[in-house]
């Protein structure tokens, strides 16, 4: 949770559900797909304190994925958005 933008203003109980749900979509994927082995920056685009990173995901069943991760300059660092 720390690498979220603003995770610290979160009330404890919205943070408790993110943790949560990460977790129930970690396991499912885990299930589905065998689990993430291995991420691979593809690019970025980055306009002062917001970016954008694509990534592709290779899961244990040789699958992959692309996505793009919003991010956000907090204090001086990149955390998501």
């Amino acid at each position: 949770m720390a690498g979220i933008a603003y995770c610290d203003s979160m009330p404890d109980a919205f943070r408790n559900q993110m943790v949560d749900l990460v977790a129930q979509h970690v396991a499912r994927e885990k299930e589905r797909r065998g689990g993430p082995v291995a991420v691979r920056a593809l690019s970025d685009t980055i306009l002062g304190d917001v970016a954008s990173v694509f990534l592709e995901i290779t899961f244990g069943d040789s699958t992959r994925e692309e996505v793009a991760l919003p991010m956000v300059k907090c204090g001086g660092q990149w955390k998501m958005q």
